[in-house]
């Protein structure tokens, strides 16, 4: 879809998780950016869910298992983000696959879109990626299984690792 047809983004700020504060934007296409925020107090909704299209709605509902620790997918979210190159769609794409309580390295990541010696551009992709969890780039790690970088720290990396499979998170 081109920029000039798409629809301006709606906006939904929740609570999901203790502590955690979200922000969603969606077009009519998909999720087009997730942020998260540590939060002391809880944080009514900015719209009711009800007013939010059928996949932002199940969005919310898999995002409020996710942080429960039960076993979640999103393959069944549609994005729409707001920029990316065609090479870093391709590794947000890639990423998508991996599945809960599983993590790859950058490189095995780098070697599933057909560019091997990319490793270093996939975490540059990563870094950017606008939709985190819902494109869990937090499940990329170094090939020597050490964290590596994460746009939201890497407490919150290692929090949600632990939170899949607690001996992930080294």
């Amino acid at each position: 879809m081109s920029d000039a047809t798409k629809t301006q983004p709606a906006r939904l700020s929740a609570q999901l998780a203790p502590n955690i504060h979200f922000t969603f934007t969606w077009t009519s296409s998909g999720i087009s950016t997730l942020s998260l925020s540590p939060t002391k107090t809880p944080t009514p909704s900015s719209v009711q869910h009800s007013e939010a299209p059928p996949f932002v709605q199940t969005a919310l509902t898999l995002l409020t298992a996710y942080f429960r620790a039960q076993p979640t997918t999103f393959h069944e979210i549609p994005i729409d983000p707001p920029f990316g190159t065609p090479f870093q769609r391709a590794v947000w794409s890639a990423c998508r696959t991996i599945l809960w309580g599983q993590t790859r390295s950058y490189s095995s990541l780098a070697s599933i879109i057909a560019r091997p010696t990319a490793a270093r551009a996939v975490g540059n992709a990563l870094a950017r990626n606008p939709i985190p969890i819902i494109v869990p780039c937090h499940r990329v790690i170094r090939a020597d299984g050490t964290l590596g970088g994460f746009g939201l720290g890497h407490n919150i990396k290692r929090l949600l690792l632990n939170l899949e499979h607690p001996s992930t998170a080294t």
